[in-house]
């Protein structure tokens, strides 16, 4: 997460550089939203409804009881599934 800096200031810039991780396509941004990059306009809009998802199941966990982390394997596994998926697109019947 990038610390709090006004939009578009010097602060804010320096504070999104220095939050920056290479092979991580976004970046949240404190008291604004976030920030999405990637190689292509549609690869950054996948990721940004990536995330979108993950914060409402994280709202919806937290109504319930809070979120149950899952060991890495299962979500190397579910991650693998959803590649599968994407592979094939949508079918119809």
């Amino acid at each position: 997460m990038a610390g709090y800096g006004p939009r578009g200031s010097d602060e804010a810039v320096a504070n999104i550089r220095s939050s920056v991780v290479p092979g991580v396509p976004a970046v949240l941004l404190a008291n604004h939203g976030v920030l999405v990059f990637h190689r292509t306009p549609d690869l950054a809009i996948l990721v940004g409804g990536i995330i979108e998802e993950a914060a409402q199941a994280g709202i919806n966990a937290a109504g319930i009881g809070g979120p149950v982390v899952i060991p890495s394997s299962c979500g190397a596994a579910a991650l693998q599934r959803a590649m599968v998926f994407e592979d094939k697109g949508t079918m119809h019947a």
